[in-house]
């Protein structure tokens, strides 16, 4: 799925899609969420979780017909050289700190922070590079941190982001 939206193939990511749905609504979410993640942007992440949720009230037969809208979004903008160009930084790290780390085929921990390792991790989010915090959001997972902990911490740097933002320019 992945490279097709690469290649802005949309028949063969419908395709794919399509054959992962004849399987299970969570085969195809499965086979879509790799895509997803080669452009962290709040619609392309919140548009096959929201389309997730939904399945419960219009039931698994339109699992396909939902998630399909993500696979255009994603080909729509992977299409744009300058989105594609804004994430290739991206594209590039996870795929390192997954393996350096050894995050693909390792259970996820369980450790849990109290409320100084919450505290202080999310100033290291913070205060650090996007590439340095991903490092180190990689090396927590490697340690065993659960991660209800490490997204505990995210959020909370995530709101120290917000309470700080100046607003644009008037």
């Amino acid at each position: 799925m992945r490279e097709a939206v690469r290649r802005n193939d949309l028949t063969g990511a419908e395709r794919i899609l399509s054959e992962a749905a004849r399987v299970s609504p969570a085969a195809a979410l499965d086979q879509l969420l790799p895509a997803v993640e080669d452009g962290l942007e709040v619609h392309r992440v919140a548009l096959p979780h929201r389309a997730w949720e939904l399945i419960n009230l219009v039931g698994p037969a339109h699992a396909f017909t939902l998630l399909r809208q993500s696979v255009h979004y994603c080909v729509v903008n992977d299409s744009n050289p300058k989105y594609r160009d804004r994430f290739q930084p991206l594209r590039d790290l996870l795929p390192k700190v997954l393996d350096q780390h050894h995050l693909v085929s390792k259970p996820f921990g369980s450790k849990p922070a109290d409320d100084a390792w919450i505290e202080k991790f999310s100033q290291t989010i913070f205060n650090s590079t996007p590439d340095v915090a991903a490092e180190a959001i990689g090396a927590a997972l490697q340690e065993g941190m659960a991660p209800s902990a490490i997204s505990e911490a995210i959020a909370t740097a995530a709101n120290l982001l917000v309470l700080r933002d100046p607003g644009r320019p008037e």
